[in-house]
């Protein structure tokens, strides 16, 4: 933290401010900076119990939990709020392993070279992701600390299908009114985001090429949808 200085210089009483860090836990929404007086020099670095009551935070959400963290040179330098983090953050009790009552999907063209595979599940996905943000689950954190990206909590299936079986799957999903992934055989050729939009808006479901297709739905809307579409071996 540059800024050390913040924290002697603003009163406890003031609002509480709130940062977006990707600090210490990974958790950018439940971390918080709260303006504190230095009081005294710490003998060792680290997190320390910090009453915040005791110090006039009128802010109960956040009076809730808190730690400090002193050095040695600084003394109090700032606070790291948290409410309802889990003891080890990187291994989840929550409810994840409960069953989802709805199914990630992906059906890929059963012609696909390999290379081709792999980027059109790639992209189909991150649409997936991009729909349902709350797919994504915590960061990882290996045994030495080190924070990894967080990563969907639900698993999909990967599936195989001909031209024409593909075809009825974006009809059916579009009947239903379930908004997908699609990928058509002719991005294969763009190179950026803008020329990829330009190409797709240049077909429609009548006449698209589509080489891939991801749906997240109700598990037995999901399982009408995919229907005649086989597990990619």
């Amino acid at each position: 933290m540059q800024d050390n200085h913040v924290a002697w210089l603003a009163g406890t009483e003031r609002t509480t401010i709130v940062e977006s860090l990707n600090a210490l836990h990974g958790y950018t929404q439940c971390i918080g900076i709260v303006p504190v007086w230095r009081k005294h020099i710490a003998k060792e670095k680290g997190f320390h119990p910090f009453n915040s009551r005791k110090r006039g935070c009128r802010n109960e959400a956040f009076a809730r939990f808190a730690q400090t963290f002193k050095t040695v040179r600084y003394g109090l330098v700032y606070s790291i709020l948290h409410d309802g983090f889990p003891e080890n953050p990187g291994s989840s009790k929550s409810t994840d392993a409960q069953m989802f009552d709805t199914k990630v999907a992906i059906v890929l063209r059963n012609d696909l070279k390999n290379w081709q595979l792999l980027n059109v599940t790639a992209f189909l996905m991150s649409g997936i992701v991009a729909q349902h943000p709350d797919i994504i689950g915590e960061p990882y954190i290996d045994r030495d600390k080190n924070i990894y990206n967080p990563l969907s909590r639900q698993p999909a299936i990967v599936l195989t299908a001909d031209q024409d079986t593909i075809a009825k799957v974006h009809r059916r999903a579009l009947e239903r009114g379930v908004t997908t992934s699609l990928y058509v055989e002719e991005m294969f050729s763009t190179g950026h985001d803008a020329a990829n939009r330009e190409v797709f808006g240049q077909f429609s479901p009548d006449d698209a090429k589509v080489v891939g297709i991801a749906l997240r739905a109700e598990k037995r809307v999901a399982d009408k949808i995919i229907k005649g579409a086989k597990m990619h071996p």
